[in-house]
């Protein structure tokens, strides 16, 4: 019994708006077929609340995921040439485990949601003149894929720029004005060796106190006087 397909793998020709499977590392791969029929879910998750002795109260517990099934032929009908090279690399791409998303597909597809590949088989039909694969239905079962919270912070923490850094000059701290009161039997000769290290840097205790000390061989008991950095 001879097999009509509708549409034939040919590598040069594609036709518009035909399905196309695209990896999230983004590799575009046509499906060379548009699948005519799918089996699509998408019901919420529920949850029981036992009770002692009663009913268990029910509750919806998360919106729950997308899933669909769809299957489409990729076939040559001529016995002499194979359909290897797009099985091939929609196996190559499936085994990766890469997420993938859809173009051209029906709504329920919306090409911007991320699906996980949990089944794809591949169902031969017919085999070319050197045992090679020429006409097979190709079987899939996918479910959306959402990330962890863990891995979401992570992905928006390296999308995040940076924010730079405030450089806030330090103010240099003022320096305290050093005072000292003196004692009785104190020269500025004395303060001076005891307070700057050197007797002889008395000149410089006296030209910061010429107000309050006119004259340097007279100074007053109690009377706070400052002094010069060490």
């Amino acid at each position: 019994m001879s097999v009509k397909i509708r549409i034939l793998y040919n590598p040069t020709v594609r036709p518009a708006k035909q399905m196309m499977v695209i990896g999230s590392k983004g590799q575009k791969i046509s499906l060379w077929t548009t699948p005519e029929k799918f089996d699509f879910e998408h019901v919420p998750s529920f949850g029981e609340v036992t009770r002692e002795g009663k009913m268990p109260f029910t509750r919806m517990t998360a919106p729950g995921l997308r899933e669909v099934s769809f299957s489409h032929p990729v076939a040559n009908l001529s016995f002499e040439r194979n359909i290897n090279d797009p099985i091939w690399k929609l196996q190559k791409l499936i085994r990766t485990g890469q997420k993938v998303r859809f173009t051209n597909g029906p709504n329920l597809f919306a090409s911007t949601v991320w699906f996980n590949v949990i089944s794809f088989r591949i169902e031969i039909k017919q085999l070319s003149g050197h045992n090679q694969i020429s006409f097979a239905v190709l079987h899939w079962k996918i479910k959306q894929a959402v990330d962890s919270p863990a891995l979401i912070k992570k992905k928006a923490a390296k999308k995040a720029k940076p924010k730079p850094r405030k450089t806030t000059k330090k103010k240099p701290k003022k320096q305290v004005q050093r005072t000292y009161k003196i004692k009785k039997g104190d020269s500025l000769f004395k303060i001076a060796a005891k307070q700057l290290g050197r007797g002889s840097r008395w000149p410089e205790i006296w030209k910061l106190n010429k107000k309050a000390i006119p004259n340097p061989n007279r100074i007053k008991v109690g009377k706070t006087i400052k002094l010069p950095k060490k």
